[in-house]
């Protein structure tokens, strides 16, 4: 992708506004499409889709006409007051792609943080396949919504976690650890097991609480590998969006944990 999108001028107000548009088309299930309304009033103003939370947000107008300004909407209809439907226009989710790439921010600056740790030389030296894997899962996430490329994040996300407990079991090299490398959550509880003595009783309790976290992250990425299917549910991009961050967040915690102790 070009850097064309360098001289447009977006407000940080404007960029969240094109944020919540294209992911809220993308949250749509089975590929559909359907129309932003905009609905105003004298006292609020509200953009109405089902892919978006609660199905309606309010936001401010004028952003919604620098985003039009640039070409980022499709106006299907307006009248005397302004934009009252429209889609997303192509040129608006490959600026959106740009954005995200450029701020290399999937959530906020928590999340900016996390993932400078697991980007780090150090992170990259330690778990170098973690690194890979999860990496093709985020880049992933922010290119495309299909079926296909959400069940092949998590199985990215699962060979990232994978890679990393591997690594963690080396590593300590905890008594009775399983050989298989895919029984994570044994072979993760062995790690921790085995660091017990040597933390205090809330530290321990951390962990324990992290690891109780890291079965949940661990189920969630095992249904989004698997489209969803046991559980007769349909995947959204906002699946793909919660494994790919929940993945890095759970990593990062327990590698800051255990390098504590």
């Amino acid at each position: 992708m070009n850097n064309s999108y360098d001289k447009i001028q977006l407000e940080k107000e404007h960029k969240e506004l094109l944020y919540k548009i294209v992911e809220a088309s993308r949250n749509l299930l089975n590929g559909r499409r359907s129309e932003f309304f905009v609905i105003r009033d004298s006292v609020n103003t509200c953009l109405q889709h089902s892919g978006l939370p609660n199905n309606e947000i309010e936001f401010y107008y004028n952003d919604l006409e620098v985003l039009n300004g640039y070409g980022m909407l499709q106006v299907t209809h307006s009248d005397q007051y302004g934009i009252v439907r429209f889609d997303i226009h192509p040129s608006g989710i490959d600026c959106y792609k740009y954005l995200k790439k450029l701020s290399n921010e999937p959530v906020n600056n928590l999340g900016k943080e996390i993932r400078n740790y697991i980007n780090s030389p150090d992170f990259q030296k330690e778990y170098p396949q973690t690194h890979e894997k999860w990496l093709k899962a985020e880049r992933l996430l922010w290119e495309s919504d299909s079926i296909q490329q959400l069940t092949t994040i998590g199985h990215l996300c699962r060979e990232a976690i994978t890679e990393y407990i591997d690594n963690l079991v080396n590593q300590y090299n905890p008594p009775n650890a399983e050989m298989n490398k895919s029984s994570t959550k044994n072979r993760l509880k062995s790690v921790i097991d085995s660091k017990a003595s040597d933390l205090g009783k809330t530290e321990k309790a951390f962990l324990d609480a992290l690891y109780c976290f890291w079965e949940s992250v661990s189920d969630l990425i095992q249904r989004q590998e698997h489209g969803a299917k046991r559980e007769k549910e349909k995947l959204i991009w906002e699946d793909g969006r919660r494994v790919v961050f929940q993945t890095m967040v759970v990593i990062y915690e327990i590698d800051k944990a255990l390098k504590r102790t």
